[in-house]
């Protein structure tokens, strides 16, 4: 079955049919602020004024929707700023509106901006990174002594980086550095895979259908855009120079292109479906799983390609950054494996699982974790091939990502539609929901040198 046809099976087993399919980190295909500005909706009953005790008056305590309290602000977090937006229901005795902030220890803060005529949005930037905040908006009523609050929304804002694919489309989503809001939907069409520069925090996005490769800096701005006539699956950033390795179905091949994406500097044929690439940068190797040979390739930095086989369906490939090893996932056989960089032989395996999804290397803490979305798993090896961590109830766990600073595991569970952090433990810290079938993630913090950019963009 093709390897596309079958992504897109596997993701029914889950119930959620991605608009795409293709490579690993994705239910909908290969691997995966800028204004927020989108409010999320909720529904309110315009009243005759807030003085009445009616219960669907959002302000009432005993509204079961709000219990006094309505959700009526959005919070984006960025480097240095939150994004705002609110709604307003219709009163017929308000008095006046205002727009307050609180952070931890500290009283009300009126902010500066004119809630009635602000447009519904407005950008903090008198924040400091890496302090919680709070948001809310406060209402004075005609003949009531009480004002009246909206419910908190809170925002930190700092540097960290986090993109996720969603089979929604519309783009690479630009999640905000707390994890608590999608800041930005930049790009076009439903990207199928992504790669991560974790020095800059650029995003570089394949999409298999519409035939397009998209850069986008780490604030979401657009940079190059690559139109080709094959079928891009695969896509790995080669660190430290900023080039990016596609790899493409009709016909099948791999190219490096430079950062502009205008010029091939390499290209190779005969890899079946390159269903996922990982770039070695210490190494300068390029391993590709083929996901419709059954075969690991091994290209090492001075062009030679070694062919390991003996896998039937290889859908996602992670590298052991201090020994160069690959961790290949064989989703048929339902299998890890370790594959030696030196000997390109395989030094262990790992089966019994149900359906593995994404394989990612853990330099942290040394081994690998891997999600397994039939099985509603998450396990993490050590470099042995010996099981040392495993949790369990989830409901179609797909993408993972590690925060490079906390150590804590980012987890795209398709089914739920959320995006959830979690604890090496499993502990679970926070979640956002919304999503339509999220299938991969990437999370980084960039480099704080103002002499490092992501290529043509700042």
């Amino acid at each position: 079955m093709d390897s596309r046809v079958a992504r897109w099976c596997r993701a029914l087993w889950v119930g959620r049919a991605p608009a795409v399919v293709g490579g690993p980190h994705r239910l909908g295909g290969p691997h995966r602020l800028g204004g927020l500005h989108r409010l999320a909706g909720i529904a309110i009953v315009l009243f005759a004024g807030c003085s009445s005790r009616d219960h669907l008056n959002p302000f009432d305590p005993e509204n079961p929707l709000t219990r006094g309290e309505p959700s009526l602000v959005t919070a984006a977090a960025g480097d240095g700023l939150v994004d705002l937006a609110w709604t307003l229901p219709e009163f017929d005795d308000l008095a006046a509106v205002r727009l307050l902030r609180t952070d931890e220890g500290d009283t009300n803060l009126v902010l500066p901006v004119d809630v009635l005529f602000a447009g519904g949005e407005w950008r903090d930037s008198t924040v400091t990174n890496d302090r919680t905040y709070s948001y809310v908006l406060e209402f004075d009523f005609q003949g009531e002594a009480v004002s009246r609050r909206s419910a908190g929304a809170p925002a930190t804002p700092g540097r960290a980086v986090i993109w996720l694919l969603d089979q929604s489309g519309g783009g690479p989503l630009r999640i905000s550095p707390d994890g608590r809001a999608v800041a930005d939907r930049p790009g076009q069409g439903r990207p199928t895979d992504m790669s991560l520069n974790p020095i800059t925090g650029a995003v570089v996005s394949v999409d298999f259908i519409n035939r397009r490769v998209e850069r986008f800096d780490r604030m979401g701005g657009a940079g190059a855009v690559l139109e080709l006539g094959s079928n891009p699956i695969s896509v790995a950033i080669a660190e430290p120079s900023d080039s990016v390795w596609v790899g493409t179905a009709n016909p099948s091949e791999i190219r490096l292109w430079d950062p502009d994406l205008t010029v091939t500097t390499n290209v190779d044929t005969g890899f079946g479906d390159p269903e996922d690439l990982a770039f070695d940068p210490a190494r300068g190797a390029l391993w590709i799983a083929d996901s419709r040979g059954g075969r690991l390739f091994h290209r090492r930095a001075s062009g030679e390609v070694t062919v390991i086989g003996g896998f039937i369906l290889p859908i996602s490939v992670a590298i052991d950054r201090a020994t160069g090893d690959a961790f290949l996932i064989d989703r048929a056989r339902r299998s890890l494996f370790r594959v030696d960089a030196l000997a390109d032989t395989v030094i262990w395996t790992r089966a019994g699982f149900g359906g593995l999804y994404q394989a990612l290397a853990d330099p942290i803490r040394g081994g690998v974790w891997v999600s397994d979305n039939l099985a509603g798993t998450i396990t993490r090896v050590d470099g042995t091939g010996a099981v040392v961590r495993l949790i369990s109830g989830w409901a179609a766990p797909t993408g993972l990502a590690l925060d490079p600073g906390s150590g804590d595991l980012w987890v795209t569970d398709a089914s739920l539609g959320q995006l959830i952090r979690i604890r090496e433990s499993g502990q679970v810290l926070q979640r956002l929901r919304g999503f339509s079938g999220p299938f991969a993630v990437a999370v980084t913090t960039p480099a704080t040198d103002s002499s490092v950019r992501t290529h043509g963009n700042p």
